[in-house]
């Protein structure tokens, strides 16, 4: 991450590269979200659609709660760079509910 941020001060960031990006999604999720997971309202599933590797995170009892899914789809750099909130979520990378994505980053200061 560091990396990326120090490339893009000269605007020539290179995407990160795809195993270590699948090492941070899941180290985002139980670092940064960690026990605030619990109150996701909702499950999503995270996809790298380039690894193949896929990560279903989803709030305590969201099952019972609701039916409310969504999926981020995008390549391993990617999703971690929007987890971090270092890109914007494009729309078309979201299947399902869009709010589930929104609220799933607002459980993690990344500033």
């Amino acid at each position: 991450m560091h990396r990326w941020d120090a490339e893009g001060v000269t605007g020539a960031a290179e995407p990160l590269h795809p195993g270590l990006a699948d090492d941070g999604v899941p180290e985002f999720i139980e670092i940064m979200v960690g026990a605030d997971l619990a109150s996701l309202p909702g499950a999503v599933t995270l996809t790298a659609t380039d690894t193949g590797a896929s990560w279903r995170v989803a709030g305590t009892g969201a099952a019972e709660r609701s039916a409310r899914v969504s999926e981020l789809r995008a390549s391993a750099s990617d999703l971690v760079l929007m987890l971090y909130r270092r890109l914007p979520v494009p729309d078309v990378a979201v299947q399902g509910d869009p709010i589930l994505v929104a609220a799933l980053l607002s459980l993690a200061d990344t500033r």
